[in-house]
Formats: structure tokens, sequence, C-alpha cells
């Protein structure tokens, strides 16, 4: 839960601030295209919606910009995420823990993200530390992936 803080020179009534506050609670991440779904999430899906991460077409259909998945691409998500736990599981309970964080380019690695690199001590200068070299892929191109 977020408290983000407006600009009162932005927002100058009450509604404003209301408006910018939810602005700025907007979540990230992926909805279920299915528009009784989408219908329940935003009671308006004709236009950007404030509370979620898609815009929507005249016809009210999601558009290329929304994070929207269907029903059964969801499904696949969720099995392909429980094996992959399932499949680490097994190997730490094998002993493998070692640390092989990825690499998509220069600028973005998993330990950009992680808060625990100062446990971890992953350095490339020592010998056997290596990025795992990940390819980009497009969204459909990581669904097939999952799909394997």
């Amino acid at each position: 839960i977020g408290d983000p803080l407006i600009d009162r020179s932005d927002a100058s009534t009450p509604e404003e601030v209301d408006r910018e506050t939810i602005k700025k609670l907007k979540p990230s991440g992926l909805l279920n295209s299915d528009p009784d779904i989408m219908r329940h999430f935003d009671g308006n899906p004709e236009t950007l919606s404030e509370v979620a991460p898609v815009s929507f077409k005249k016809d009210g259909t999601p558009d290329s910009r929304s994070c929207t998945a269907d029903t059964e691409q969801i499904a696949k998500m969720k099995a392909f995420v429980r094996r992959k736990i399932i499949r680490m599981g097994e190997e730490i309970m094998q002993g493998n823990i070692s640390v092989t964080p990825s690499m998509t380019d220069f600028q973005h690695t998993a330990c950009t993200y992680c808060p625990y690199g100062a446990v971890c001590g992953f350095d490339r200068k020592t010998e056997g530390y290596e990025y795992r070299r990940e390819k980009k892929l497009s969204p459909d191109e990581v669904l097939k992936e999952m799909e394997k």
C-alpha cells in the first residue's frame, strides 16, 4: 500500500488531489482480458482506466498497449510458475544452491533488482561466477516458451 506525495500546485481542488493520488497508485501488472472481469475491475471500459494498466479502443476491447492476457494464457502462466517453483525446490533439496543470476543486456541483470547482493557474494571477478545470458522475447514468444 502506497501513500504518494501529491504536489498541491498540480492539483488545486480535493477532487484533483484524489485523481492524482489514484493515478500514482495505479498498479502495474497483468489484467485478465475477459470483458466481464474487466467490467468488474473498472466500471468504465470505454476509456483509459484510472485503476488498471489498460486502455480501451472504441469498441471496448483493450488496445495493444494494455497489459492483458486471456484466461487460458493466465492459466498457462500459473502452471509454468508452479512447475518452476517445484523444480527449484527440488534442486535446492538436492543441494544445488549455485549463484547464477540472469542478464538480458549490459544494463539489466537480476542483480539490479535483488536486495540480497551483500549476502550472495556474486562477483564476476571471482572464477566461476558468470551471468546466464537471456535473450529478450516478445510476450508471444514467452508464452510459447512456457508451453514447452
